[in-house]
């Protein structure tokens, strides 16, 4: 379950997300880098339509769900903002390659619960 066994375009999208935390140094600041990559992966694989959180990114992780969703709300908000956002050279890096996930739109809603799978 660990992010070198990804699909690509998850981990790209999960590598975007990261990236795009360097942009703000608030509220991102007070998290571990590994809590960010965390609700990046579960955020993105949302945005993809899989299961968010499961028990197996849970246990390779360390992370449950509770712990991640402030931030993966954070994180959701932070990609609606992406189109607009000053600072282009992240966005359009992301677009041009790693499968073009810089297009990606933010889904409308951030997931709710942890797969029971």
């Amino acid at each position: 379950a660990s992010v070198s066994n990804c699909i690509p375009r998850v981990k790209h999208l999960a590598m975007f997300l990261c990236e795009l935390t360097l942009l703000k140094f608030e509220p991102f600041i007070n998290y571990l880098p590994s809590t960010i990559a965390a609700a990046s992966l579960c955020l993105a694989r949302h945005t993809l339509g899989m299961s968010a959180w499961t028990h197996d990114l849970e246990v390779s992780s360390n992370y449950s769900f509770p712990e991640i969703i402030e931030l993966v709300n954070e994180l959701h908000t932070l990609f609606e903002e992406a189109p607009r956002m000053d600072q282009r050279a992240i966005v359009e890096k992301y677009r041009n390659g790693y499968d073009g996930v810089g297009a990606i739109c933010a889904p409308g809603t951030v997931p709710s619960a942890m797969a029971t799978v």
